[in-house]
């Protein structure tokens, strides 16, 4: 099966992440973004950015995405709200 998502990252991609109780994918990429989209209904659903590069993401649930980046900067994103920007919720040294 092949898949085309709109709104592709515009840089090389850090991580793709499959939600294991949805159609959600997150992907965070070099361009300093992560990217949030419904597979069953191939759209983007949501996007935030990091200072730099993000270097990781996971899910956390059905609806929370945390995310590492290249700013040292543990971010937390929740979908559900809408407009929402993302949280800074700790660091890292790596």
């Amino acid at each position: 099966m092949t898949l085309e998502i709109p709104s592709c990252p515009e840089d090389t991609i850090s991580k793709i992440e499959f939600n294991h109780s949805s159609t959600r994918l997150a992907v965070s990429s070099w361009d300093s973004r992560v990217k949030i989209y419904d597979v069953a209904e191939n759209r983007l659903i949501s996007d935030y950015s990091h200072i730099g590069p993000v270097l990781d993401c996971c899910w956390i649930d059905d609806q929370q995405i945390v995310s590492v980046g290249a700013d040292k900067k543990i971010y937390f994103f929740d979908t559900t709200e809408a407009g929402s920007q993302p949280l800074i919720i700790g660091s890292h040294s790596d």
